[in-house]
């Protein structure tokens, strides 16, 4: 239950970056999506690696062998595919209306994936352990 509450606490954590992110890359300038953009950089490179890793190496594990490997595969895909968005992002140099694709792509990727683990997989955890 430790690790439940440390990926709730980061969770939280996360989000408002990702709701800065969100309003600059839909309405902001080019500056503002660019300072949005810097100002999430640590939350969305090094603390949401350090995330992923818990979750994929050592919670979802355990999901798995409370329940079944087939609960956490969608939710391993979706780090995949957020890691992706992510890196597209801070990786490759994008501007105008292809910088604001891909933040609202990797907000959306991020939201919901965040809203799917606390609504059916963390439940389900809470559930196999009690």
């Amino acid at each position: 239950m430790a690790a439940l509450t440390t990926l709730l606490d980061e969770h939280q954590t996360l989000r408002p970056f990702l709701g800065r992110l969100r309003t600059a890359a839909e309405t902001g300038t080019d500056d503002e999506i660019g300072q949005a953009v810097a100002a999430a950089e640590r939350a969305l490179c090094q603390d949401l690696d350090r995330h992923i890793d818990l979750e994929d190496h050592e919670f979802f594990p355990e999901i798995a062998d409370l329940l079944h490997a087939s609960i956490v595969e969608p939710f391993v895909e979706d780090h995949r595919a957020i890691e992706q968005a992510r890196d597209a992002l801070y990786l490759q140099t994008a501007q105008g209306d292809d910088l604001r694709r891909k933040c609202i792509t990797l907000c959306s990727l991020l939201e919901s994936h965040l809203l799917r683990e606390e609504e059916m997989l963390f439940p389900m955890y809470r559930s196999a352990q009690a």
